[in-house]
């Protein structure tokens, strides 16, 4: 039976006190669903990254793709959209191979809305509502298939998995076990994701400092991939993945603050480089852009009217409550 970990740190609390239960609680495994309020994806601010793909031995990448983020709102649901594009290094050069276009919700993460075209013209299009999934798989060149089913639980897209630990708080020592899912699959697959502590690696001819992050299946305990993830774009910067013949790479690196392509120029958005601090659920961790410092807390020269200067993050921070004008949004 999985017992959320929010319960076990109530009841540490009121058998021993706030202090100790906090410390029992970091060195428990942390056993989250999707909605659990200990994965909290106000972490990410909109970025974009790119990734490129190293098999084995192999110095010259054979693939890359894009990640492009941008948070909005779709029904009163703070929300984040995810467009990838994929490349594909041929002998006649680079080619397009896909696009990809996901929802989540921008707090839970939990899926919302998968549209895949490849280019060879094959659409699966599904909207994903808690556990209801419904949509069409229609390939190149066949009949289309309609889906419309429910499933008995919802996972973090798998896809993905590497978006949980950052949300999740992580720290050294760190366990998470996590559900993780693809929408067209009908059974959802637990992981287990490690947090080992921080690492510098090489990353495109860079050193970069990053959380080394360990995911393995949680049936076999087979591990599946290495992950290396910072708390900026494009977070996650390097990752190694056990295949045939030995480790496949793959890098990331930043193409941008998605703000900074918003509104070029801006002087409220010039220090994307830097790192500020925002509430996580009661912890402080790193942000990209100092700027937004003045913006969220002083309200010095932007409005809520204003969506291109107006970070997302905050605006519904504020609506609900959490983050009051002119108050420092610390823990």
């Amino acid at each position: 039976m999985i017992v959320c970990a929010q319960i076990l740190l109530a009841v540490g609390a009121m058998a021993v006190g706030p202090e100790i239960a906090f410390l029992q609680l970091q060195q428990d495994t942390l056993r989250v669903e999707v909605g659990s309020p200990l994965v909290d994806g106000r972490f990410y601010v909109p970025h974009r990254a790119r990734n490129r793909v190293y098999p084995p031995g192999a110095t010259e990448a054979t693939n890359s793709w894009t990640n492009e983020l941008t948070l909005g709102d779709s029904a009163g649901v703070p929300v984040m959209r995810w467009v990838t594009r994929g490349e594909q290094q041929t002998p006649n050069g680079v080619v397009p191979t896909y696009e990809l276009y996901q929802t989540y919700n921008a707090i839970t993460l939990a899926p919302m809305a998968y549209l895949l075209r490849s280019a060879n013209g094959g659409v699966t299009q599904l909207s994903i509502n808690g556990k209801h999934v419904r949509g069409e798989q229609r390939p190149a060149n066949g009949t289309p298939t309609q889906i419309d089913r429910t499933v008995a639980r919802i996972g973090y897209f798998s896809g993905a998995s590497d978006l949980v630990p950052p949300a999740a708080n992580m720290r050294p020592g760190m366990v998470i076990v996590a559900p993780v899912w693809h929408p067209m699959q009908t059974e959802v697959k637990e992981v287990i994701f490690t947090i080992v502590g921080e690492v510098d690696v090489e990353v495109e001819g860079e050193t970069v400092r990053a959380w080394k992050v360990e995911e393995r299946n949680y049936a076999d305990k087979v591990l599946t991939a290495t992950w290396y993830v910072t708390e900026q774009s494009p977070y996650m910067v390097l990752a190694e993945i056990p295949v045939e013949g030995g480790i496949q790479r793959m890098t990331g690196v930043d193409l941008g603050n998605q703000a900074d392509i918003r509104s070029r120029g801006s002087g409220r958005w010039a220090a994307s480089a830097l790192s500020m601090t925002r509430s996580h659920g009661g912890r402080v961790v790193r942000t990209g852009n100092a700027s937004i410092t003045n913006c969220a807390i002083q309200l010095n020269d932007c409005s809520p009217s204003d969506p291109p200067e107006w970070p997302a993050f905050f605006a519904y921070r504020i609506a609900n409550h959490e983050l009051s004008p002119g108050r420092d949004p610390g823990p």
